[in-house]
């Protein structure tokens, strides 16, 4: 089955009525969740329904059924505890959707409520779902009570992905007896495993075809194998095939976020002003079930403190379990730390009384250095360039000057007739691909096949947010083996043609799988005079020998390369009604080899603005006062910026890389550093708290005017 243009509109929501499709006996699905925050289930029924809507619970799921990511579980639908409000309980299916929201009334829960948490608890282990810890030096003497100690703190709230259509899928038993799948997602084969062991078959009895998802910021990685799951057992059930699309509402609540985390850093100072130590202790917000935790903290370890070089350093990472939407990753999955990092830098180098460019690179290792985490032997000259670059594009250096001596001779902002200007500097870096040796966790197969009409099929699964990779791919292909660039084909994105690439996320396409495919052209090429047509190679990611990484002391190389970029970000604060500006945002970056260029920089533009909207204006209401969507549904999540902040982009162009490196990760991790800096020096306080809304920063002015009034 190809996914025709009906069904990919059904899923996309923009079809009125689903009947429309040449699918007879199409059925609808609607999601029963929980309204508890924290409960056990005690009592699910289902009375009075009428005869032409079933009512599904997890009783029949196959045994054991979950969806799991390494070793984070959930349940596919919750049986005996719900852990947020909103997690998934049942299934109502019928024809109508208007009939199927009118029989949630015949659906009947009794619970048993137990105490709801909707933050970490300081101090509550029993919260604490993951850790990691690691330390370089003796901390003890440096902390000694004749230590100058400055402490940083920062911390951000959820984030929401805002990709182009809500989750959807589609289900039917097909004419061969196999169970067939359709939906939008980043991780094909998992689609698969996750509907398998939903219903109980073997793989092999699963097809999944992917619809392509767009810029989705990660927000379709492992997600929608949830909902196509719930779309297969569906159509197992009723021996009907059946679509599910949630609401924009419905996937605005339930849908996985950016975990909120809590930074804070304690910095010891020798007597000459330079650092010595730092204690660095960041708490995530895992929600209900933190999926691909492990590989957030280990990202988050590795940034601590960015790039910047100190003799002692002590990370500890702490993800724990509350009752809000579960977390998943987002593009920039290590953004807390470089945001932290840049925040902490700006309050040294306020202490020290130095210039912000030069604070950073006097604390950057030099070339042939080996840091806590990461070998940067490569690095300096890339950021003392990028840094310098960014700075002079922006003006920064006079602009800073001017703005700092303006802040010191005044009172906050709230004093103010006319608005305050900012600016704020920022450096960080990406890893491509999982860190460490996790990315030997995940399937990485690249398949080139060339046959004997002159044709070459590419088979993967990976698939970037846009036709650029492909593009590129299709040009190698034939320029390499020397055919027409039409008979070059990539294979279907669906489990028969598609080798499993793993999940496309944090640029492992770009990255990984690219090379992947210029090992099989070589490997095709050497063979392709000496044995018969049709030549078929397949080839999977190794790490480089010399690129070691030690799991349990987590030392080495924990990427194979990084890309790099600085960012300049000028705000313009408004003293009334504390209304931010974004007067400019200035971003070079090293991204390697340069695909498209327009479309590379396009990407991180608008990237860019999605992190300034992270930053300044976007916020979630969750706890006890969210509430189920039922018609409409609440609006969880304030508008963007009425006109998109002008971003200027720079890509430094390098010879010496013959491959891309990463780029959807660098907007999240330089950006909000930046805004945090430039907002910080507008209003004449630090900014503690992203998003910095107009009421965090009054109360935040409130109470240093409190102080102030107390101390003098």
């Amino acid at each position: 089955m190809t996914v025709n243009r009906p069904l990919r509109n059904l899923l996309r929501d923009k079809t009125s009525n689903p009947r429309t499709m040449q699918t007879a006996g199409l059925k609808q699905i609607l999601t029963v969740r929980s309204e508890r925050a924290h409960a056990r289930i005690i009592r699910l029924e289902a009375n009075d329904l009428p005869p032409d809507i079933v009512f599904i619970d997890a009783k029949s799921l196959a045994a054991g059924a979950e969806l799991a990511v390494e070793n984070d579980v959930m349940p596919i639908l919750a049986e005996d505890t719900v852990r947020y409000v909103g997690e998934p309980i049942g299934l109502l299916v019928g024809t109508d959707r208007d009939s199927l929201k009118e029989a949630l009334s015949c659906i009947r829960c009794t619970y048993e409520e137990y105490p709801a948490h909707f933050g970490p608890n300081r101090g509550d282990e029993e919260s604490l779902y993951h850790e990691v810890v690691r330390s370089s030096g003796d901390l003890t003497p440096l902390f000694a009570e004749d230590a100058e100690i400055l402490d940083t703190e920062i911390a951000t709230g959820l984030q929401e992905h805002f990709y182009a259509d809500p989750h959807s899928a589609f289900a039917r038993v097909a004419n061969d007896g196999r169970i067939e799948v359709t939906t939008a997602t980043q991780w094909l084969h998992h689609v698969q495993k996750t509907v398998a062991c939903a219903i109980g078959r073997p793989r092999s009895k699963v097809l999944v075809h992917g619809v392509e998802a767009g810029p989705t910021l990660e927000g379709k990685v492992w997600f929608p194998s949830l909902v196509a799951a719930h779309a297969a057992l569906a159509a197992s059930v009723t021996g009907s095939p059946c679509v599910i699309v949630y609401s924009r509402s419905e996937d605005l609540m339930t849908s996985p976020k950016r975990p909120p985390g809590l930074v804070r850093i304690r910095t010891a100072f020798s007597e000459d002003g330079s650092v010595r130590a730092a204690e660095v202790q960041m708490d995530l917000d895992g929600g209900a079930y933190p999926v691909f935790s492990r590989e957030t903290a280990q990202r988050l370890m590795v940034a601590a403190l960015g790039a910047y070089q100190i003799p002692a350093l002590r990370v500890v990472v702490r993800c724990h379990t509350t009752n809000t939407v579960p977390t998943g990753p987002f593009s920039g999955m290590d953004a807390l730390a470089w945001l932290a990092a840049e925040r902490w830098m700006s309050d040294v180098t306020m202490r020290n009384g130095a210039e912000p460019v030069e604070s950073r690179v006097r604390l950057l290792p030099k070339s042939g250095t080996h840091l806590m985490f990461d070998d940067f032997s490569d690095a300096h000259d890339h950021a003392v360039h990028l840094l310098e670059d960014v700075a002079a594009r922006s003006d920064f250096r006079r602009k800073h000057a001017a703005y700092e001596l303006q802040r010191k001779q005044r009172k906050p902002i709230v004093s103010y007739s006319q608005p305050a200007r900012g600016i704020g500097i920022s450096l960080s870096a990406q890893g491509s691909g999982f860190s460490g040796r996790r990315e030997e966790l995940y399937p990485s197969l690249v398949t080139l096949r060339l046959d004997q009409d002159g044709h070459a099929w590419v088979a993967t699964s990976a698939r970037a947010s846009t036709s650029v990779i492909h593009g590129y791919w299709t040009a190698r292909v034939s320029e390499v083996l020397g055919i027409d660039a039409e008979a070059v084909h990539i294979a279907g994105f669906d489990t028969d043609a598609a080798v499993d690439s793993g999940p496309s996320m944090i640029s492992r396409v770009s990255m990984i799988h690219t090379r992947l495919l210029e090992q099989c052209l070589q490997a095709v090429r050497k063979k392709r005079f000496q044995k018969p047509l049709p030549i078929e190679v397949t080839r999977s990611w190794r790490r480089p020998r010399k690129q070691t990484w030690d799991d349990e002391n987590r030392t080495g190389m924990p990427y194979p390369e990084r890309s790099w970029a600085a960012c300049v970000v000028e705000v313009e604060s408004d003293p009334v009604n504390l209304e931010t500006r974004v007067i400019s945002a200035h971003i070079v970056a090293y991204i390697g080899a340069i695909i498209d260029e327009k479309s590379a920089r396009n990407a991180l533009a608008t990237a860019a603005v999605h992190a300034i909207t992270w930053a300044g204006r976007e916020s979630a209401l969750v706890g006890p006062r969210a509430s189920l969507p039922r018609s409409g549904g609440p609006v969880w999540f304030s508008a963007p910026f009425r006109n998109e902040p002008p971003v200027k982009v720079v890509l430094v162009k390098d010879s010496s890389t013959a491959h891309p490196l990463g780029l959807g990760e660098l907007a999240f991790s330089c950006v909000p550093g930046a805004y945090a800096i430039a907002l910080s020096q507008a209003l004449g306080l630090p900014v503690e708290r992203l998003p910095s809304t107009a009421g965090n920063q009054y109360a935040a002015l409130q109470d240093l005017l409190r102080t102030e009034g107390e101390t003098g």
